[in-house]
Protein backbone atom coordinates (compact mmCIF):
# COMPACT_ATOMS: atom_id res chain seq x y z
CA UNK A 1 0.00 0.00 0.00
CA UNK A 2 2.83 2.41 0.78
CA UNK A 3 4.22 1.58 -2.33
CA UNK A 4 1.39 2.39 -4.44
CA UNK A 5 1.34 5.93 -2.87
CA UNK A 6 4.55 6.89 -3.29
CA UNK A 7 4.06 5.58 -7.25
CA UNK A 8 1.29 7.39 -7.47
CA UNK A 9 2.61 11.11 -6.26
CA UNK A 10 5.65 10.37 -8.50
CA UNK A 11 3.95 9.63 -11.49
CA UNK A 12 1.31 12.92 -10.70
CA UNK A 13 4.55 14.95 -10.36
CA UNK A 14 5.67 13.86 -13.64
CA UNK A 15 2.09 14.37 -15.47
CA UNK A 16 2.14 17.67 -14.45
CA UNK A 17 5.25 18.48 -16.04
CA UNK A 18 4.02 16.45 -19.19
CA UNK A 19 6.03 13.43 -18.92
CA UNK A 20 4.38 9.87 -18.51
CA UNK A 21 4.26 7.33 -16.09
CA UNK A 22 7.62 5.37 -14.88
CA UNK A 23 7.30 1.53 -15.26
CA UNK A 24 8.47 -0.92 -12.16
CA UNK A 25 11.45 -2.92 -14.04
CA UNK A 26 12.53 -0.50 -16.58
CA UNK A 27 12.69 2.71 -16.23
CA UNK A 28 11.78 2.53 -12.67
CA UNK A 29 13.85 -0.07 -10.41
CA UNK A 30 13.17 0.21 -6.73
CA UNK A 31 16.01 -1.40 -5.12
CA UNK A 32 14.48 -3.31 -1.86
CA UNK A 33 16.94 -3.92 1.37
CA UNK A 34 14.69 -4.08 4.11
CA UNK A 35 14.91 -7.88 4.52
CA UNK A 36 19.18 -6.87 4.69
CA UNK A 37 18.47 -4.29 8.28
CA UNK A 38 15.66 -6.60 9.70
CA UNK A 39 17.27 -9.95 9.21
CA UNK A 40 19.69 -11.38 12.45
CA UNK A 41 23.52 -9.93 12.32
CA UNK A 42 25.90 -12.35 10.55
CA UNK A 43 29.69 -12.15 10.94
CA UNK A 44 31.14 -9.91 8.21
CA UNK A 45 33.57 -12.88 7.28
CA UNK A 46 30.43 -15.13 6.72
CA UNK A 47 29.14 -13.07 3.69
CA UNK A 48 30.86 -14.08 0.32
CA UNK A 49 32.03 -10.57 -1.54
CA UNK A 50 31.06 -8.30 1.61
CA UNK A 51 33.48 -5.74 0.83
CA UNK A 52 32.26 -3.31 -1.82
CA UNK A 53 35.39 -1.65 -4.00
CA UNK A 54 35.51 1.97 -4.14
CA UNK A 55 36.11 3.01 -7.43
CA UNK A 56 36.25 7.01 -6.81
CA UNK A 57 39.17 9.04 -8.51
CA UNK A 58 40.39 11.59 -6.39
CA UNK A 59 42.09 13.38 -9.56
CA UNK A 60 38.78 12.75 -11.60
CA UNK A 61 36.72 14.28 -8.86
CA UNK A 62 38.75 17.62 -8.56
CA UNK A 63 38.43 18.26 -12.43
CA UNK A 64 34.79 17.96 -12.12
CA UNK A 65 34.22 20.06 -9.26
CA UNK A 66 33.93 23.47 -11.08
CA UNK A 67 31.17 22.33 -13.77
CA UNK A 68 29.86 20.44 -10.48
CA UNK A 69 29.47 23.99 -8.79
CA UNK A 70 28.47 25.43 -12.38
CA UNK A 71 25.70 23.10 -12.77
CA UNK A 72 24.42 23.88 -8.80
CA UNK A 73 23.80 27.60 -9.77
CA UNK A 74 22.06 26.62 -13.16
CA UNK A 75 19.49 24.20 -11.20
CA UNK A 76 18.91 27.02 -8.60
CA UNK A 77 18.36 29.82 -11.12
CA UNK A 78 16.17 28.20 -13.59
CA UNK A 79 13.97 26.22 -11.02
CA UNK A 80 13.59 29.00 -9.09
CA UNK A 81 14.50 27.09 -5.91
CA UNK A 82 15.23 29.14 -2.56
CA UNK A 83 17.81 27.22 -0.72
CA UNK A 84 17.42 28.31 2.73
CA UNK A 85 19.37 28.06 5.68
CA UNK A 86 17.05 27.65 8.90
CA UNK A 87 18.85 27.07 12.68
CA UNK A 88 18.75 23.98 13.79
CA UNK A 89 15.99 22.99 16.15
CA UNK A 90 17.84 21.05 18.65
CA UNK A 91 21.28 21.01 19.83
CA UNK A 92 23.83 18.14 17.98
CA UNK A 93 23.96 16.22 21.30
CA UNK A 94 20.47 16.37 21.87
CA UNK A 95 19.49 14.87 18.97
CA UNK A 96 21.94 12.24 18.74
CA UNK A 97 20.10 11.72 22.33
CA UNK A 98 17.09 11.18 20.91
CA UNK A 99 17.52 9.66 18.01
CA UNK A 100 18.89 6.63 20.11
CA UNK A 101 15.84 6.82 22.29
CA UNK A 102 13.32 6.66 19.48
CA UNK A 103 14.82 4.36 17.47
CA UNK A 104 13.70 1.70 20.59
CA UNK A 105 10.55 2.00 18.95
CA UNK A 106 10.43 3.64 15.56
CA UNK A 107 11.26 1.20 12.57
CA UNK A 108 12.44 4.22 10.29
CA UNK A 109 15.30 5.10 13.79
CA UNK A 110 16.06 1.37 14.20
CA UNK A 111 17.14 0.88 10.97
CA UNK A 112 19.24 4.27 10.45
CA UNK A 113 20.76 3.22 13.66
CA UNK A 114 21.92 -0.40 12.31
CA UNK A 115 22.79 0.42 8.75
CA UNK A 116 25.32 3.75 11.03
CA UNK A 117 26.62 1.12 13.58
CA UNK A 118 26.91 -2.20 11.83
CA UNK A 119 30.18 -2.20 8.69
CA UNK A 120 28.84 -5.40 7.04
CA UNK A 121 25.23 -4.66 6.69
CA UNK A 122 26.02 -1.63 5.07
CA UNK A 123 28.10 -3.27 2.56
CA UNK A 124 25.19 -5.65 2.08
CA UNK A 125 22.73 -2.59 1.13
CA UNK A 126 25.54 -1.44 -1.34
CA UNK A 127 25.76 -4.53 -2.93
CA UNK A 128 21.87 -4.74 -3.20
CA UNK A 129 21.81 -1.26 -4.70
CA UNK A 130 24.45 -2.14 -7.00
CA UNK A 131 23.34 -5.32 -8.87
CA UNK A 132 19.79 -3.41 -8.91
CA UNK A 133 21.71 -0.84 -11.29
CA UNK A 134 23.40 -2.92 -12.85
CA UNK A 135 25.02 -1.68 -16.27
CA UNK A 136 22.86 1.80 -16.55
CA UNK A 137 24.83 4.38 -17.32
CA UNK A 138 22.92 7.27 -16.33
CA UNK A 139 20.68 7.57 -13.66
CA UNK A 140 18.18 9.82 -11.44
CA UNK A 141 18.01 9.11 -7.98
CA UNK A 142 15.21 9.49 -5.29
CA UNK A 143 16.26 8.45 -2.00
CA UNK A 144 14.11 8.73 0.99
CA UNK A 145 14.97 9.06 4.72
CA UNK A 146 17.87 6.63 5.32
CA UNK A 147 18.40 6.30 1.45
CA UNK A 148 19.74 9.33 1.54
CA UNK A 149 22.87 8.21 3.46
CA UNK A 150 22.78 4.61 1.25
CA UNK A 151 23.15 7.05 -2.08
CA UNK A 152 25.83 9.21 -0.17
CA UNK A 153 27.94 5.73 0.23
CA UNK A 154 27.22 4.58 -3.22
CA UNK A 155 28.64 7.82 -4.72
CA UNK A 156 32.08 6.11 -4.18
CA UNK A 157 31.38 2.55 -5.29
CA UNK A 158 29.11 3.01 -8.36
CA UNK A 159 30.67 1.23 -11.32
CA UNK A 160 33.04 3.43 -13.57
CA UNK A 161 30.32 3.77 -16.50
CA UNK A 162 27.97 5.08 -14.38
CA UNK A 163 26.70 8.39 -13.45
CA UNK A 164 23.94 9.83 -11.22
CA UNK A 165 22.50 12.70 -13.12
CA UNK A 166 20.88 14.24 -10.20
CA UNK A 167 20.23 13.09 -6.53
CA UNK A 168 16.70 13.97 -4.68
CA UNK A 169 17.00 13.14 -1.47
CA UNK A 170 13.73 13.44 0.23
CA UNK A 171 13.36 13.23 4.18
CA UNK A 172 16.65 12.69 4.80
CA UNK A 173 18.68 13.17 7.98
CA UNK A 174 22.23 13.61 6.08
CA UNK A 175 22.49 17.20 7.71
CA UNK A 176 23.20 15.71 11.14
CA UNK A 177 27.11 14.87 11.47
CA UNK A 178 26.84 12.02 14.37
CA UNK A 179 25.65 10.08 11.44
CA UNK A 180 28.69 10.45 9.65
CA UNK A 181 31.63 10.28 12.15
CA UNK A 182 33.51 7.11 11.64
CA UNK A 183 31.46 6.23 8.78
CA UNK A 184 31.66 8.40 5.68
CA UNK A 185 34.18 11.01 6.03
CA UNK A 186 35.78 11.24 2.06
CA UNK A 187 38.49 13.93 1.51
CA UNK A 188 37.22 15.17 -1.53
CA UNK A 189 33.10 14.64 -2.51
CA UNK A 190 32.79 12.80 -5.99
CA UNK A 191 31.86 15.50 -8.03
CA UNK A 192 32.40 13.53 -11.35
CA UNK A 193 29.72 10.82 -10.19
CA UNK A 194 26.72 13.11 -10.11
CA UNK A 195 25.70 16.33 -11.83
CA UNK A 196 23.54 17.18 -8.49
CA UNK A 197 21.90 17.16 -5.86
CA UNK A 198 18.88 18.69 -4.24
CA UNK A 199 17.37 17.78 -0.92
CA UNK A 200 14.26 18.36 0.13
CA UNK A 201 13.28 18.22 4.22
CA UNK A 202 10.59 19.25 5.76
CA UNK A 203 10.52 21.60 8.94
CA UNK A 204 8.04 19.10 10.99
CA UNK A 205 9.35 15.88 9.64
CA UNK A 206 11.68 14.37 12.86
CA UNK A 207 14.00 12.56 11.12
CA UNK A 208 16.05 15.56 9.06
CA UNK A 209 14.46 17.48 12.22
CA UNK A 210 14.90 21.10 10.50
CA UNK A 211 18.46 20.00 8.92
CA UNK A 212 19.45 20.24 5.71
CA UNK A 213 22.32 18.17 4.03
CA UNK A 214 24.39 21.29 3.26
CA UNK A 215 25.12 22.25 7.07
CA UNK A 216 27.48 19.38 6.26
CA UNK A 217 27.79 18.80 2.22
CA UNK A 218 27.47 22.27 0.65
CA UNK A 219 27.19 20.70 -2.21
CA UNK A 220 23.63 20.17 -1.80
CA UNK A 221 20.70 22.21 -2.75
CA UNK A 222 18.86 22.54 -0.11
CA UNK A 223 15.34 23.22 -0.11
CA UNK A 224 12.35 23.47 2.33
CA UNK A 225 9.26 21.89 1.42
CA UNK A 226 5.57 22.67 3.42
CA UNK A 227 4.39 18.99 4.87
CA UNK A 228 1.87 18.63 7.50
CA UNK A 229 3.18 18.40 10.84
CA UNK A 230 5.33 14.72 11.56
CA UNK A 231 4.70 13.67 8.22
CA UNK A 232 7.74 11.40 6.94
CA UNK A 233 6.62 9.69 3.99
CA UNK A 234 7.77 9.34 0.50
CA UNK A 235 4.42 10.16 -1.42
CA UNK A 236 4.00 13.83 0.68
CA UNK A 237 7.42 14.69 -0.65
CA UNK A 238 6.83 13.79 -4.19
CA UNK A 239 3.03 15.36 -3.79
CA UNK A 240 4.63 18.75 -3.55
CA UNK A 241 5.21 20.81 -6.57
CA UNK A 242 8.71 21.67 -6.06
CA UNK A 243 9.57 17.78 -6.28
CA UNK A 244 7.75 17.91 -9.35
CA UNK A 245 10.21 20.67 -10.64
CA UNK A 246 13.31 19.07 -9.80
CA UNK A 247 12.36 15.76 -11.47
CA UNK A 248 11.07 16.46 -14.48
CA UNK A 249 13.92 18.61 -15.35
CA UNK A 250 16.67 15.94 -14.83
CA UNK A 251 14.50 13.53 -16.29
CA UNK A 252 13.99 16.03 -19.76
Amino acid sequence: MRRARWLLALDHALGRHGLPPRTLGTDLLVPDYTDVLHRGLVEERDVPGAQVPATAAPDAAAAAREPYLAERERVVASLDLHPLRPPPAVPERLYTVGRHFWSVWHRGFREVERYRVHHHLRQQVMRRVLDRIGDRTEIVVVAHSLGGLVALDLLAHLPPGTRVRRLVSIGSPAGWPSLHRGVREQATFPYDRIGSWVDLHSLSDLVPFRRGSVRVYPEAIDVVVPLPVLRHGAEFYLGTPVAGRVLADALR
